[in-house]
């Protein structure tokens, strides 16, 4: 997976001041970080996937659940690769709490 080359705050030029880096640096890092670790679990399925198929498939049982583990796998594969970090969007910082939620 190719990391985006935009920013999530790449804004239209009448919001350019939301895009402030004193604004957003923290989100940025959170987003960086999350994009790394979503490619770690890219990474990771892909091998997981690419195990399960080399791996006998067995008799019966056994090969049924082979079959569903490569399924479970490719599914959440193709859900982390058609959204990226999508999945991992949504933030609240209540006006008496610093903390984001």
């Amino acid at each position: 997976m190719n990391p985006p080359t935009t920013s999530a705050f790449d804004l239209p030029d009448n919001r350019t001041r939301k895009a402030d880096p004193a604004l957003i640096a923290d989100d940025e890092r959170h987003f960086a970080a999350l994009a790394e670790s979503l490619q770690q679990s890219i990474a990771d399925l892909s091998d997981r996937l690419d195990a399960e198929r080399k791996a006998p498939g067995g008799i019966g049982q056994e090969a049924l659940d082979r079959d569903l583990e490569i399924h479970r796998l490719t599914a959440r594969l193709r859900a982390l690769l058609r959204f990226g970090l999508d999945l991992c969007l949504g933030r609240f910082v209540r006006a008496d709490e610093p903390e984001p939620v």
